[in-house]
């Protein structure tokens, strides 16, 4: 035990030497409402805080590309999300034009990523809008080659 340290805020255990995360305890959640939205929320959350720790002793310009390369492959993934659910929804058609939780898990990750509150990269580079600019708007969806 002597090479841990436990994190009591965000519930981790971490290398004491390299600040590596051991171990995750996402928990239940912190808000009320939608399940689904609350494990996003607390899943995303808690994994932007540990990688806000890899960069926290970079230089300025390790930091910043490292910020940009994670806003990137985040959109590409929400895209691809968007892409593939977008697919099975054509497919499904008692459910079209209702919301789905797919949806509220992409609405839920734009936010905190967009919040200057709950993204710590925000408040890292919050006079650095060079480094993170406005709010992103994900592109429409596209149709899936098989």
């Amino acid at each position: 035990h002597d090479v841990m340290v436990v994190d009591p805020t965000l519930n981790i255990i971490v290398d004491r030497e390299s600040g590596e995360p051991l171990f995750i305890d996402f928990g239940r959640g912190e808000t009320i409402g939608s399940v689904y939205k609350t494990r996003i929320k607390t899943f995303m959350k808690k994994v932007l805080a540990l990688l806000v720790r890899s960069v926290a002793k970079a230089c300025y310009d390790v930091a910043a590309r490292f910020v940009r390369e994670l806003e990137e492959t985040l959109y590409e993934e929400l895209e691809r999300w968007q892409d593939e659910k977008t697919a099975d929804q054509k497919l499904a058609v008692a459910v079209v034009g209702s919301s789905m939780k797919w949806q509220e898990g992409i609405e839920c990750c734009r936010e905190i990523w967009a919040s200057a509150d709950e993204n710590p990269f925000r408040k890292m580079f919050k006079d650095q809008t060079e480094v993170l600019p406005g709010e992103r708007k994900l592109r429409e969806p596209q149709e899936i080659e098989n």
